[in-house]
């Protein structure tokens, strides 16, 4: 008898986790989409500050789309990795990272550092954090910045 129980039980939980299991999943490849075709628009966006002559190399992106569902929102980390411009050292580099809301284009975090062939650390040149539209935390390190975006892309 007690095994009869046990196994409704868990038949019962199966039941009930499955079409939120399906709703999540299917919140999570929606979300994959639009920040697919977001990536897509900031990639552009980028390209056009630039005048190409005076790049020596296209910047070296990459995205990770992850819907929260505490927020409600679809998220987007860029990271994008450039040769710095005018410059013939392959190794001088800007490193540009942000957290951004796909749909609402609505910045979580921004972070962007420079490095020079000569210099042994990279230089942070910003890093902000905004978990309110109406708060915004200034940081020093890149792990500042890291920490603060794993929580929002684990929930």
């Amino acid at each position: 008898m007690g095994r009869t129980i046990r196994l409704l039980f868990v038949i019962a939980l199966t039941g009930c986790a499955g079409p939120a299991y399906a709703q999540s999943l299917e919140l999570q490849e929606r979300c994959a989409a639009d920040a697919s075709a977001a990536f897509q628009q900031f990639q552009a966006e980028n390209d056009a500050k630039y005048n190409r002559s005076t790049l020596i190399q296209q910047a070296v992106a990459n995205f990770q789309s992850h819907y929260n569902l505490n927020l409600n929102r679809c998220l987007l980390l860029i990271n994008r990795a450039s040769v710095l411009p005018l410059t013939s050292n392959l190794s001088n580099q800007l490193r540009q990272s942000v957290l951004v809301d796909a749909n609402e284009r609505r910045y979580y975090a921004t972070y962007i550092e420079t490095q020079l062939a000569v210099e042994t650390r990279p230089k942070v040149e910003k890093c902000e954090l905004r978990p309110t539209m109406r708060f915004k935390t200034v940081c020093s390190k890149r792990d500042e910045f890291d920490a603060f975006v794993a929580a929002y892309l684990e929930q």
